[in-house]
């Protein structure tokens, strides 16, 4: 297996509207990787902006050599443009900014939930978070996608506020399996620019195979 994840240039750019305002108002049972923490100073100065994005296909989890000489990748998303690249593991990757206390992370969701009790797990798993305040729980439609996201907003360990939206999709379009999870977080201030990040996740992430 390549776990490499390969990243193709995309025309698209920020300037596309967030799909049903992120649900009208997204791994791990605790909110936010400490990872993502870093330069929060920074990021509440200016918070991240849409205008600011770019995006670029991003594929993962690919296995060498198909039929055609070529490589079969079982998981992809549209991403920022920029964003470094951590595999977490062979389904699960996470991209965050050179700067900025941001993050978007794609993984395999609970096949076994519909997208409505998936949102339910996460928020009962985020009780006792300190300073938990859920903004918001919906589930929507976009095409043939169905998704379930809940907002919040909690406070971490250095004290700073995080914004954080957790959105479980279908893409059979009935809702009942949430085969993919997708997360961005930041501070308060991030919360346009991560909207929009969510937005174009949500319509272009897939698993194949």
């Amino acid at each position: 297996m390549n776990k490499k994840i390969k990243l193709a240039v995309s025309a698209s750019t920020a300037g596309i509207a967030a799909v049903g305002a992120a649900g009208a108002v997204l791994l791990g049972a605790l909110p936010s990787n400490a990872a993502t923490t870093h330069n929060v100073a920074a990021s509440n100065a200016t918070g991240l902006k849409p205008s600011s994005l770019s995006f670029v296909n991003a594929r993962w989890f690919c296995e060498e050599g198909n039929w055609f000489g070529g490589k079969d990748c079982h998981i992809g998303a549209v991403v920022p443009k920029g964003w470094n690249v951590t595999s977490l593991n062979h389904s699960d990757a996470q991209f965050t900014p050179k700067k900025g206390a941001y993050f978007l992370r794609v993984a395999e969701g609970p096949y076994n939930l519909s997208t409505k009790q998936a949102v339910a797990a996460k928020q009962k798993a985020l009780r006792g978070t300190k300073n938990l305040k859920v903004q918001g729980v919906a589930t929507a439609r976009s095409g043939g996608i169905v998704y379930s996201t809940i907002v919040y907003t909690y406070t971490d360990s250095a004290k700073h506020t995080r914004w954080v939206a957790t959105r479980y999709q279908d893409r059979s379009g009935t809702g009942k399996s949430a085969g993919i999870e997708i997360t961005v977080g930041g501070t308060v201030a991030d919360k346009a620019g991560l909207t929009t990040v969510l937005a174009r996740a949500t319509t272009s992430a897939y698993q194949a195979g």
